[in-house]
């Protein structure tokens, strides 16, 4: 009995970390020299159907000039590219 409990307890631990989703962090400090007409920036990328203007995978400016952005994503590579919308 106690081996399939712990057998059971390996498993969930298994499934639950198959799914855990990470924070990750993506920031963007554009050079003086390049021109900003604008100020949106998105992420588009096969996590999200490489929508290029998903406003929730828009960057957000600080008070510092860095564009910043959080999102959840589960374990894995992805291909993304940082796009000004459609």
């Amino acid at each position: 009995m106690k081996i399939k409990n712990i057998l059971f307890f390996l498993l969930m631990i298994n499934i639950l970390s198959a799914k855990a989703q990470y924070k990750v962090v993506f920031q963007l400090k554009i050079p003086n020299n390049i021109p900003t007409k604008t100020n949106n920036f998105f992420i588009a990328g096969d996590f999200n159907g490489w929508h290029t203007s998903d406003k929730d995978f828009q960057f957000k400016e600080n008070t510092k000039g860095v564009y910043t952005l959080e999102v959840l994503l589960n374990k894995g590579e992805y291909q993304y590219k940082i796009v000004r919308g459609d």
